[in-house]
């Protein structure tokens, strides 16, 4: 096999050597945004189901308060 026909099956395994690392870091970046999204989606809504439990706390609070100064 002469040189120049080496070169050039080197250079193509090189070049698929980059295209598999440049597809696995696309993968683990999807992976990543994915990951982020579903905690952000998590975060989100925690915070939602915290606001809401004050937001009944306090009406609990206001209801009682009314109903014992009318009771005295």
């Amino acid at each position: 096999m002469p040189a120049s026909q080496q070169l050039v099956w080197i250079y193509i395994a090189v070049a698929m050597a980059v295209g598999v690392i440049l597809a696995a870091l696309a993968a683990a970046m999807f992976i990543y945004q994915r990951h982020t999204i579903r905690l952000h989606q998590t975060y989100a809504k925690k915070l939602l189901d915290a606001h809401e439990e004050e937001r009944a706390w306090v009406a609990r609070e206001v209801h009682d308060d009314a109903l014992q100064r009318v009771a005295m």
